[in-house]
């Protein structure tokens, strides 16, 4: 048996001319010309060794194997267009879905904001964002489950074969609740003499001095993934929650958190943020098109006071 493909140009020949029987009419809708349509079709006949069309002073007729071959040539035209326009939009960054992951800082800072603009421009893109620890989005990073992730540098290790990115920087903070003692003018007690919690991303044993923090006790009393508890922990109780503004904005916008100045001669310290991908995959352009979109709402982020 001979083996053969058919192409997909070929195939919308036989479409178009089953649709108009009519070559003068085919090849106008397909911007060729007739006796290029004919050798076309002459070339498929006999390649496949079956007759498709019937061609007599009558007109042009389809055969009953010509027939079934239409049909299902044209079902191959149709998926061959909507693989075309899924390239092109995949091409300018508008692919059907994308999955990625973030720690839980940055996903409180920036996911909201940036899903709204995406989800406003393209709403037929399907989303799937995971926020977990940095270890577990390593390991779906690895398993190809998403693209990409984004947490704070230094969580992922230098040995992980993935390539890195830097999408912007936090600056530090001290968020306390209203009328916290130390926002006195003149305050009575030193910080160190109030335990400190932190949002759970620097990685293991954290300790002040790491951060240049030496004015508090030499480690946190609390070490918690979950910005909402950390929150209403900090709001209800006269610990210093060390993390970004960027992690309760809602809340110092609405007063519920403040902001304790650091010491005069505090040397201020930023969040590195970062984006991890396998080293051997390539970012598709969605994914470098969300990632540009991260930095530059990081940037906001970072100017706010």
């Amino acid at each position: 048996m001979t083996s053969w493909n058919i192409e997909v140009r070929s195939a919308r020949h036989v479409v178009a001319l089953a649709k108009h029987l009519s070559y003068t009419h085919a090849a106008a809708e397909l911007g060729i010309t007739q006796s290029a349509l004919t050798r076309s079709i002459q070339r498929l006949e006999a390649a496949v060794d079956v007759r498709l069309f019937d061609r007599n002073r009558g007109g042009v007729h389809l055969t009953v194997v010509g027939s079934e071959v239409a049909k299902r040539a044209f079902a191959l035209v149709q998926e061959a267009d909507r693989l075309e326009r899924m390239l092109q939009k995949s091409a300018v960054g508008m692919q059907d879905s994308i999955t990625f992951g973030m720690g839980h800082l940055p996903a409180k800072a920036l996911l909201s904001q940036v899903m709204t603009q995406i989800l406003a421009e393209n709403p037929e893109l399907h989303i799937k964002a995971v926020v977990r620890s940095p270890e577990t989005l390593l390991s779906l990073l690895l398993l190809d489950e998403i693209e990409f992730l984004i947490c704070a540098d230094r969580l992922v290790p230098d040995e992980a074969p993935v390539r890195r990115s830097q999408i912007g920087l936090f600056k530090f903070g001290q968020l306390v609740r209203p009328q916290h003692p130390l926002l006195d003018r003149f305050p009575s007690q030193r910080p160190d003499e109030f335990p400190w919690v932190l949002t759970k991303f620097f990685g293991e044993q954290p300790r002040a001095e790491n951060y240049a923090l030496s004015h508090l006790r030499p480690r946190p009393q609390l070490e918690i993934e979950d910005l909402e508890c950390l929150s209403q922990i900090t709001q209800n109780s006269d610990v210093i929650w060390v993390t970004s503004p960027a992690a309760a904005r809602p809340e110092l916008q609405l007063g519920h958190l403040c902001q304790l100045p650091f010491p005069p001669a505090h040397n201020e310290q930023a969040i590195k943020m970062m984006m991890y991908s396998r080293s051997d995959r390539t970012l598709s352009p969605a994914a470098l098109s969300l990632a540009g979109r991260f930095r530059l709402a990081t940037r906001t982020e970072t100017a706010l006071p």
